[in-house]
């Protein structure tokens, strides 16, 4: 099946029934409950960047490039939240921690919350000490958070990356350093396997890492084939289904067992940008121009 619609990006719910797809100017969501995803609304906000759902699916956030929040309530069809000015630069991808608070950080270093009701931007924390821009969070499963931050230039030219788990309590961060690499960090997973391990790749191209939460390192899941001339990866997408790892180049998808490391599929395209893992057996491929909805072999 293919959907006549560009997606430079796609975010599911928690519940993974809604996606939200992200356009030029507007976004889309589609119900993917059903085998045919069906579009069931589109909210016109300009270079829209990162989305979310709250836990109801009630609630649908949204960051533009350049900061700027946008919540629109799904059920009444109407903007809630549409900020005019830039209260923090772009960074993280975005959270809902409840129906009514966002959780993100920026390239500047800053973690925040954002409460809807009333409208109120609060930082929580400034990595400012650490020379260090905020470039990705990732929620686990004990509801922690996984911080990666880029150590800027001069303060450690042995040091990229830092690697933090985060605590929230009552709106207070507690924070704790869990590792250094020496490269920066590129593309993440942005979830965690049922080994605690979150997948990335770095300034190494041809390498595919994955770093364990429990036993903090940091080790090599695959080697890339780099005379293939795929780009550097765009997208790595953990199955919540199954034991697979997506990797999204800009001509092809793969999709890796995680046990064997094997590629048990993949897909060529052109200008492809995201994946999304609808069923155990069915996928979501968007690129710039159109979205494929295909069947994974049994």
């Amino acid at each position: 099946m293919i959907i006549d619609q560009a997606s430079y990006d796609s975010y599911k719910s928690m519940d993974h029934n809604l996606i939200v797809n992200i356009l030029e100017t507007s976004v889309s969501v589609y119900n993917v409950s059903a085998p045919t995803p069906r579009q069931i609304d589109r909210v016109r906000f300009k270079n829209p960047s990162v989305a979310c759902f709250t836990p109801s699916n009630q609630l649908l956030g949204v960051r533009d490039t350049s900061g700027r929040i946008l919540v629109y309530d799904l059920k009444k069809q109407e903007i809630i939240v549409k900020q005019k000015q830039v209260k923090a630069e772009e960074g993280s991808d975005l959270y809902f921690l409840d129906e009514n608070t966002l959780f993100f950080s920026d390239w500047a270093g800053k973690v925040y919350i954002f409460s809807i009701f009333p409208p109120t931007l609060k930082t929580i924390y400034d990595f400012k000490d650490r020379h260090m821009n905020v470039s990705s969070l990732v929620k686990t499963q004990d509801n922690q958070w996984i911080l990666f931050g880029y150590v800027g230039d001069g303060y450690n030219n042995s040091i990229k990356t830092e690697i933090y788990l985060l605590n929230l309590d009552n709106g207070t961060l507690k924070k704790e350093l869990l590792q250094r690499f020496s490269q920066d960090i590129y593309t993440l997973s942005y979830s965690e396997d049922s080994n605690h391990n979150i997948y990335f790749t770095a300034e190494e191209e041809d390498k595919i890492y994955f770093f364990n939460i429990l036993n903090k390192s940091i080790k090599i899941f695959t080697t890339l084939d780099m005379e293939e001339d795929l780009g550097s990866a765009i997208r790595l997408v953990l199955s919540p289904f199954s034991p697979h790892l997506a990797v999204v180049f800009d001509p092809e998808v793969r999709i890796y067992h995680l046990k064997t490391k094997e590629v048990f599929f993949t897909f060529k395209g052109k200008s492809l940008m995201n994946l999304q893992f609808l069923t155990n057996n069915r996928i979501w491929i968007g690129s710039e121009s159109k979205i494929y909805i295909l069947d994974l072999p049994v």
